[in-house]
């Protein structure tokens, strides 16, 4: 195990200023990239390239020289000596035991070995997806993953205690009971698996490489996604989940914005304002639905037909009028089976709709305000500021900022 950093000395703030001095020369100021940032972690984990981006977007503007070598181990001396380590996913502490100076973790929870971290929210991504999955009419749910790992462990917790709340169980697949990679699987022991499972089932696999394998043993066990399995994996990789068959719905993770916290965790790290054991956890961004989930499992054949009618048109400006138009039997009937299949009224399913829809926009567009209300149908963006605060608890510029990939 390596030791934690000793803290730098008295002056160090003053050394790290000096590390970002400016050049004078004719013509104007050039900076100096003088302060030396060693990133240190496996470019094939999941959310490298936005991590390594978030990162790189603070070093910048800081003005500092960040090296990534093709390997995952710390050697000490080598030519570039760094001023500061951060250390992502596929680094083992062992590998960089030599390190004694200001070291940062990240994608990856070390605080408790005395390292400051930025990583997931690993339970509240499980508290989503059952919240998500339940939207469904789902009665039935698993969770598909190894879980020796913390954070799938974690994120498996979360959801069968968010599924709890409603009294509605969770199996578990593990059928493994050694380590062993993911691809090393047994395809025929996972396809038992499924089939075993009471159906319809929504399924939560801990990442997208393991609902890509869900999927397979699916068509493998002749099962039908989505009809009989729900799907939904974590990290939305879009080209993945696209190339999915079916294609993949997944939870969006805030990669960038962890690549930037860990760049200003370093900051304060280089400074010696950082404390050893800080935990820095982002919560998901939410679920980018596919057609993996493209499912109403709702025994009430008027429920079902008004929530597609539901999730097809609530970016225009509907309301339950429209809704009894297309789906024909009386208001109270309808109004009583969403309360009782979806636990809200039509209008609060339209709403909460729209929200989403406004969130995914606020976090992946350079969209305004004005412009997302008309695309989530409210016809001014202060009529989506009223229904985003009260479904979201925030403004919609605050939504922004927290979570713009």
């Amino acid at each position: 195990m390596t030791k934690a950093y000793e803290p730098m000395p008295s002056k160090a703030s003053l050394i790290f200023e000096l590390h970002l001095s400016y050049n004078r020369q004719a013509g104007g100021a050039v900076i100096s990239p003088e302060c030396r940032i060693l990133f240190l972690m496996d470019p094939a984990t999941s959310g490298a390239r936005d991590l390594l981006q978030g990162f790189n977007s603070v070093s910048q503007i800081r003005v500092w020289e960040v090296y990534r070598p093709d390997r995952t181990n710390y050697r000490d001396p080598e030519s570039f000596r760094p001023h500061g380590l951060a250390i992502g996913p596929g680094v083992s502490l062992s590998s960089v035991s030599k390190w004694k100076g200001p070291i940062v973790a990240v994608a990856c929870d070390l605080s408790a070995r005395g390292i400051p971290s930025v990583t997931n929210d690993d339970f509240s991504i499980g508290v989503i997806a059952a919240a998500h999955l339940q939207q469904t009419g789902m009665q039935q749910f698993a969770y598909f993953g190894e879980l020796f790992g913390p954070w799938s462990r974690l994120r498996m917790e979360g959801f069968r205690e968010e599924l709890a709340k409603a009294n509605l169980s969770c199996s578990v697949w593990a059928e493994h009971t050694t380590y062993t990679m993911a691809e090393n699987w047994s395809s025929e022991t996972i396809s038992l698996w499924i089939k075993s499972l009471v159906k319809p089932v929504a399924i939560l696999a801990g990442c997208d490489g393991w609902a890509r394998i869900l999927l397979r043993a699916c068509r493998v066990a002749a099962v039908r996604v989505p009809e009989e399995v729900s799907v939904l994996g974590v990290d939305n990789y879009e080209f993945e989940c696209s190339m999915a068959n079916p294609p993949l719905s997944s939870i969006d993770i805030s990669w960038r914005k962890m690549g930037e916290e860990a760049a200003y965790q370093l900051e304060r790290a280089l400074r010696g304002e950082c404390k050893r054991d800080e935990r820095i956890q982002l919560p998901p961004i939410g679920v980018v639905a596919r057609a993996s989930t493209d499912i109403v499992a709702v025994d009430d054949a008027h429920v079902a037909a008004a929530l597609r009618f539901i999730r097809k048109n609530a970016h225009k400006p509907i309301n339950v009028t429209d809704i009894l138009r297309e789906v024909p039997t009386f208001q109270h009937n309808l109004e009583r089976g969403f309360r009782k299949y979806v636990g809200r009224p039509m209008l609060g399913e339209i709403r909460r709709v729209r929200i989403e829809r406004a969130k995914r926009l606020l976090s992946t567009t350079e969209l305004s305000v004005e412009e997302i209300a008309q695309h989530c149908g409210f016809p001014t963006a202060t009529k989506l500021g009223i229904a985003f605060r009260r479904e979201a608890g925030s403004t919609p510029g605050t939504y922004r900022k927290k979570y713009r990939k």
